[in-house]
């Protein structure tokens, strides 16, 4: 029994050296274990953040085009275009019967208060009957295009009348590249 007290100091001293051998060794490597797992969840919670933000941006464009769609199927924002009021008064005048001697244009200028909405003179000059004149007028302000009837001037010919009708287009201005 004695042999084994003397071993005793012995196998501690074993014990504790095998212990700072693993510990120096490190052969599990904790810390770095655990320095890893943080930083893999640290790049997990940016990928998540990114994936979101992805799909916030992709419902983000898709919402704006189809707004752009509705603000372009509802002809909301236009800009005042010389063809397509030509196309339409030649398509009135057609209509009933009257060929256009002129179409005059004056430049675009604000037309509300708070310059929300712009407006457009257009002068259309033609000899017809009073009775297509006025057929005339009636189907501008029935017309797709926003057009007022400002005033008429009538003037008697041999065959008729030569009429002038001094008509104004209104349209929301078009805010070039903008963002909506």
């Amino acid at each position: 029994m004695k042999k084994s007290l003397k071993n005793k100091p012995l196998i501690y001293v074993i014990v504790i050296a095998i212990l700072v051998l693993l510990i120096s060794l490190n052969p599990f490597n904790l810390p770095s274990n655990l320095s890893v797992g943080h930083a893999y969840g640290n790049i997990y919670h940016e990928y998540e953040k990114m994936n979101t933000d992805i799909k916030m941006k992709d419902m983000y464009e898709e919402n704006k085009n189809n707004l752009l769609n509705k603000v372009n199927k509802l002809n909301i924002n236009t800009e005042i275009l010389h063809d397509e009021i030509i196309t339409e008064l030649n398509t009135i005048s057609r209509k009933n019967n009257i060929e256009l001697n002129t179409i005059k244009f004056s430049e675009l200028m604000p037309c509300l208060s708070d310059k929300a909405g712009i407006c457009m003179k257009v002068t259309a000059e033609f000899d017809s009957e009073l009775n297509e004149m006025l057929s005339f007028v009636e189907d501008v302000k029935n017309s797709r295009l926003m057009i007022s009837v400002e005033d008429i001037s009538a003037l008697t010919i041999e065959n008729g009348i030569h009429a002038s009708v001094n008509l104004i287009v209104y349209a929301l201005p078009m805010i070039p590249d903008a963002d909506l």
